[in-house]
């Protein structure tokens, strides 16, 4: 959604992509036809393609192997490639552990300004996030699905498998026929929100809001 506010043509895959459709839109990438491709962690395990030129992570995964996979999409078979990782302050001390468990060197850079007349496609900061967080550091999110749609235990467990996070992250919800509230643990809000937002639920788009303290 984000890719297209600016003209960015992007197709995504994700774990749950039925297996002939993910191989045409691989098969599209691999051929030239799409330039982008927006993928999951699951996803992108066994990805083959020839030629990646950039591989951009939107946030760090959990462990270090798995970063080594990401970028491994690029630069293959002695070619030039890059990986950018987009983090914050916040995550310095997770790329510092990279570096030190696999001997690289990854150098930290400002991101670039914007050229004249594009204003920022602002994303809230984590500071924001803890402004609405409880004492336990939850946030509520409200969505557009209620127990008419599924029951809590389900709704948990599609937002634990849709987002690849641990149960833990998801704490009490409370629904009304047509309405959801979840608490999400702050470190993983953004994400998770993001994800839904990419997502359908049984054919039908999802809307998260965060609900004020």
């Amino acid at each position: 959604e984000r890719l297209g506010k600016f003209q960015m043509k992007d197709v995504g895959i994700h774990g749950d992509m039925p297996q002939n459709k993910r191989e045409r839109l691989l098969n599209d990438f691999r051929s030239g036809k799409e330039k982008i491709v927006v993928a999951t962690d699951v996803a992108a395990r066994g990805l083959d393609v020839d030629g990646i030129t950039v591989v951009v992570n939107y946030d760090l995964p959990d462990d270090t192997e798995s970063f080594v996979h990401r970028i491994g999409r690029t630069g293959r078979m002695g070619r030039k490639g890059e990986a950018w990782s987009l983090v914050s302050k916040e995550d310095r001390g997770s790329v510092e552990k990279i570096c030190s468990t696999w001997g690289l060197t990854i150098p930290f850079v400002e991101a670039p300004s914007l050229p004249e007349g594009i204003d920022r496609d602002l994303v809230r900061k984590r500071e924001d996030w803890d402004e609405v967080a409880d004492s336990f550091g939850m946030v509520r999110i409200n969505l557009d699905i209620g127990q008419n749609d599924l029951t809590k235990r389900a709704l948990a467990d599609w937002i634990v498998k849709l987002a690849k996070i641990s149960e833990i992250v998801v704490g009490e919800i409370t629904q009304s026929d047509e309405q959801s509230q979840v608490e999400i643990h702050v470190a993983k809000v953004a994400y998770v929100i993001d994800v839904i937002k990419a997502r359908d639920y049984n054919g039908r788009k999802v809307k998260p809001v965060i609900v004020e303290s």
